[in-house]
C-alpha cells in the first residue's frame, strides 16, 4: 500500500475511535456521529483492500473535507489528486492553503512547493519556474527546486538553463550531475553543428568530455567535427576511442 494512504486512514480512524469513546463516556451523544466518521473508515479500507483506489479517495476526501482541515491532511489528498491526474482539485487544494491564516512561512513554502509540481504536471510550465526560482532562495527548498527546474528547462529544450541549474544543484547534491550536464553540452554541441557554427560545436563537445572523458556522444561529435574539416585520420582515431576497454 502506498505509505500515503496511511496519513489519510489514521486521522479517520483517531477521529472515530474519539467519538466512539466520547459516546460511551457521554450516553447523550447521538448514534449517528460515531457512525459518520467510522463509515468512511471501514468502506475505504474495504476499496483498499480491493484495489480500488479511485473509489478509496472519494470516500477519504469527502469525510476528511468535513472532519480534518489539517494542513499534513490536505497537503496529502492534494498529492493524491495530482497523482491520479487530477491536477485540477490538486491545484485548487494547494491554492486555498496558501491564503489559509496562521500558515507559517516553512508551511507556506511547502505548498508552494507542491503548487509547483502541480503546474509542472499540467504542462504550465512558466508558473511552475517562477515558484521554484522563488522558492529556490531558501535553504530547505533549494536542492528540490532545482531539481525540478532541470526537469523544466530540459523538457522546454532550454539547454543553458538547464546548465546552470544542474551546476548549480551538483554543488549540493550528494550524486554527481557531471554526465547530465555532459549530454546538455552535446546537446548545445548538435545546434551549434547545425547552424554551421563549427567552433562553438567543437567548444561544446570539448566541454562534455571534460565532464565525462567517456561520454560517447562527445565522442562520435568531435570525431564527426574533425572528419568535416578533412582531418579524418584523427576523426578515426577519436571515433576508435568508443571501442577502448573503459
Amino acid at each position: 500500500m502506498d505509505p500515503i494512504w496511511l496519513l489519510l486512514l489514521l486521522p479517520l480512524a483517531g477521529l472515530s475511535g474519539w467519538v466512539a469513546a466520547r459516546r460511551t463516556r457521554y450516553q447523550g451523544a447521538p448514534p449517528s456521529a460515531s457512525k459518520a466518521l467510522s463509515g468512511p473508515y471501514v468502506r475505504s479500507i474495504n476499496f483498499l483492500a480491493n484495489d480500488q483506489h479511485d473509489e478509496a479517495l472519494d470516500v477519504l476526501t469527502k469525510a476528511l473535507e468535513d472532519h480534518d482541515q489539517s494542513l499534513e491532511i490536505q497537503l496529502a489528498l492534494g498529492t493524491l489528486f495530482r497523482r491520479r491526474g487530477e491536477i485540477e482539485k490538486a491545484t485548487q487544494i494547494h491554492q486555498s492553503l496558501i491564503s489559509r491564516a496562521g500558515t507559517s512561512p516553512e508551511q507556506k513554502s511547502l505548498v508552494l512547493f507542491e503548487l509547483a509540481n502541480d503546474y509542472f504536471k499540467a504542462g504550465l510550465l512558466d508558473r511552475a519556474e517562477n515558484l521554484l526560482l522563488e522558492l529556490g532562495v531558501t535553504e530547505n527548498f533549494r536542492e528540490a527546486s532545482l531539481r525540478l527546474l532541470v526537469q523544466i528547462y530540459e523538457s522546454e529544450r532550454e539547454w543553458e538553463r538547464a546548465i546552470a541549474a544542474a551546476k548549480a544543484l551538483d554543488k549540493i547534491a550528494s550524486e554527481a550531475l557531471a554526465p547530465q550536464i555532459a549530454q546538455f553540452q552535446c546537446e548545445m554541441a548538435e545546434r551549434a553543428l547545425v547552424a554551421g557554427d563549427h567552433a562553438a560545436a567543437k567548444d561544446r563537445a570539448t566541454k562534455a568530455l571534460k565532464l565525462n572523458r567517456n561520454c560517447a556522444r562527445a565522442i562520435i561529435l568531435r570525431g564527426r567535427l574533425e572528419a568535416l574539416s578533412g582531418k579524418h585520420r584523427q576523426a578515426i582515431a577519436t571515433w576508435s576511442r568508443l571501442f577502448v576497454e573503459r
